[in-house]
């Protein structure tokens, strides 16, 4: 694979140096940066990543968001689900739907309801546009339902 050059411009660096130096950002903030100053200074992925000892996939990682979307994306971290939470396709009225059709009656052919057999019948009576069978799996396990 090709190595992304990442380019910083002064007030990037700047900031990216004040958070290194300055000790009051997360670790994890910290070696992010020291990944994005090291890149911009053309260090290869192996050598950052003895350098600071990271693993050479969280330099790459970086380098690749840092590229593809900004040095400031790069940086933070992603949004996503907390454990135990209800996925976003189950939410509000949807969720509604879906606790009725859970306890109704199987369709016609079926002894009991699956999880696939329930996301494919909720994309059916669009109730949602997708789901997938883990996401009904885990609005179950949230619920404490056992429909077996």
């Amino acid at each position: 694979m090709t190595k992304l050059e990442i380019h910083l411009s002064d007030d990037e660096r700047q900031e990216l140096t004040r958070m290194v130096s300055s000790g009051t950002h997360s670790a994890r903030l910290i070696r992010r940066a020291q990944i994005l100053l090291c890149s911009s200074d053309g260090w290869s992925d192996e050598a950052i990543s003895a350098a600071l000892r990271v693993s050479r996939q969280t330099v790459s990682t970086v380098r690749k968001q840092a590229f593809r979307d900004g040095v400031a994306a790069s940086l933070n971290r992603k949004a996503g689900r907390k454990a135990g939470q209800v996925a976003k396709a189950l939410a509000g009225v949807a969720e509604a739907h879906w606790v009725a059709l859970t306890c109704s009656e199987p369709p016609v052919g079926h002894e009991r309801w699956t999880l696939r057999l329930l996301a494919e019948r909720m994309v059916q009576l669009e109730y949602v546009t997708a789901v997938s069978h883990e996401t009904v799996r885990q609005a179950l396990k949230k619920t404490n339902s056992n429909r077996g």
